[in-house]
């Protein structure tokens, strides 16, 4: 089993809250989140990894989704492609995964009593995946079906419309997604068969201090932190030291930085917090203090789009700080709360019921895109025939 290297047992809970917390580091720099509810008939486990589409290469957009997906495809222990999640389904659970712009979740839920197995099934995911050439070229359709499915929805119209037209030097401009086109054309290809991308993509940027592990079980404390500490023992074999950044890690294979990454691709940024706090300030790009994904010839701009299906809305977006910066003051929060109420007064109550006839039908307001740099804030106004 992993040694434990911190403990952290003083965690503020609420008063109500009958559940224990536990936060414990790994000797392979894994930190995890371990909650004990001996009530609970279900166990549930998440592990986030620090990167995204914001580190594809600018010639294979996607990678980092492609390799997402790649990764339930079978590990040394349990080669079988459907073994986790046909053992999750027979165990009453459900699991999933997600790629962000700068981070990478994976999760299930299961029946607790299957926990010790599924955790130790999940663990060898991140320890020793195949990611075998068979695999990729069938899950390469599976990414570009994705895709196909993405250009009927107006909500990812609008995400690629602000990712198309913005600074083209942000990696906010990057392709998310992937198709057969960004991940097995002839730039692609250049570079390498696609296995062979998502492995180096895998071990530049799956190492284990770049990974958040959250576990909720009903065993107490002891057992969870033993329980990790023995799924996740594969992990010390990915540790690099230093940690490095992507073009360094692969000096020796096919390499995938590229410069218009430029500080969202460094990792000395990463260890920011690793040494004194529980939280990471930023993802770790780098540390450099960036402006933000729009310059300032676009702030200010009008784009227009003709969505698929009947819909009328206005949108409008700042650009404000990164989230960390609201921690104490709550002020995104707190913009939120009024931009949005529908209390007699509000802008919901003016536009949807004072006025006649109504030009809106809701109103909401928040953060919607956040990044490492900044943040984009957006209210966002659901508009009558009579309000367009």
């Amino acid at each position: 089993a992993a040694a434990t290297t911190r403990v952290v047992d003083d965690i503020v809970s609420a008063a109500l809250d009958r559940r224990s917390y536990r936060w414990v580091e790994l000797d392979s720099g894994l930190r995890a989140l371990l909650i004990s509810d001996a009530n609970s008939d279900k166990a549930a486990a998440a592990l986030e990894v620090k990167t995204g589409h914001f580190d594809d290469p600018a010639d294979v957009a996607g990678l980092a989704h492609f390799t997402e997906h790649m990764m339930f495809l079978g590990t040394e222990s349990f080669p079988d492609e459907r073994s986790f999640k046909d053992f999750i389904g027979r165990h009453g659970g459900s699991s999933n995964a997600f790629t962000g712009m700068e981070s990478t979740g994976y999760h299930f839920g299961v029946n607790a009593n299957a926990l010790p197995e599924a955790l130790g099934r999940f663990a060898s995911f991140f320890a020793e995946p195949l990611l075998r050439e068979d695999s990729a070229r069938r899950e390469m359709q599976a990414v570009h079906s994705e895709f196909q499915r993405n250009l009927q929805s107006d909500q990812r119209r609008i995400f690629q419309l602000l990712k198309s037209t913005c600074d083209p030097a942000h990696p906010f401009s990057k392709f998310s997604t992937g198709s057969l086109e960004t991940l097995g054309g002839a730039a692609a290809a250049a570079r390498g068969a696609p296995h062979e991308l998502v492995r180096s993509f895998f071990e530049t940027h799956y190492e284990p201090r770049r990974m958040t592990l959250c576990v909720l079980g009903q065993q107490p404390l002891d057992e969870l932190e033993e329980l990790v500490g023995k799924s996740f023992a594969g992990l010390a074999r990915l540790v690099r030291s230093p940690l490095t950044a992507g073009a360094e890690a692969l000096s020796a294979g096919p390499a995938l930085e590229d410069a218009s990454a430029g500080a969202f691709s460094a990792e000395a940024g990463s260890e920011r917090a690793l040494g004194d706090g529980l939280v990471q300030s930023g993802s770790g790009h780098g540390g450099a203090a960036l402006a933000g994904p729009f310059t300032a010839a676009q702030r200010g701009g009008l784009l227009t789009m003709e969505p698929v299906r009947e819909a009328r809305m206005l949108r409008l977006l700042w650009e404000v700080e990164k989230e960390e910066a609201y921690v104490q003051s709550r002020a995104t929060r707190l913009a939120s709360a009024v931009l949005g109420s529908e209390v007699e007064g509000s802008l919901h109550w003016l536009l949807t019921r004072h006025l006649r006839p109504p030009l809106a039908t809701s109103v909401s307001a928040g953060v919607s895109y956040s990044f490492s740099d900044s943040s984009l804030f957006s209210v966002a106004v659901s508009l009558t025939p009579e309000g367009l």
